[in-house]
């Protein structure tokens, strides 16, 4: 069997949305576990690189925290407004 790219491409485009979903979470995973390539998109970057502030944050006592349950608390009145 003798694929090209164009032929794999053309075949993927006629799927279903969540079907071509599927396929790239499933190459991305394959590439990741390889280790042939890092994935990570701009949203995983921008969401780590905002963990990372709020610690170092936190360390330098510029924020605090919450209680588990206080902060659920908080949740579900927010919720039940």
């Amino acid at each position: 069997m003798n694929l090209t790219f164009e032929t794999i491409e053309h075949a993927a485009k006629q799927l279903s949305p969540k079907e071509r979903s599927a396929l790239v979470r499933s190459l991305l995973e394959d590439l990741d576990e390889n280790g042939e390539v890092e994935v990570e998109t701009e949203i995983e970057k921008a969401w780590l690189d905002e963990v990372e502030r709020r610690i170092e944050a936190y360390r330098l006592g510029l924020i605090g925290s919450l209680p588990f349950e206080e902060t659920i608390a908080r949740v579900r009145a927010g919720i039940a407004k």
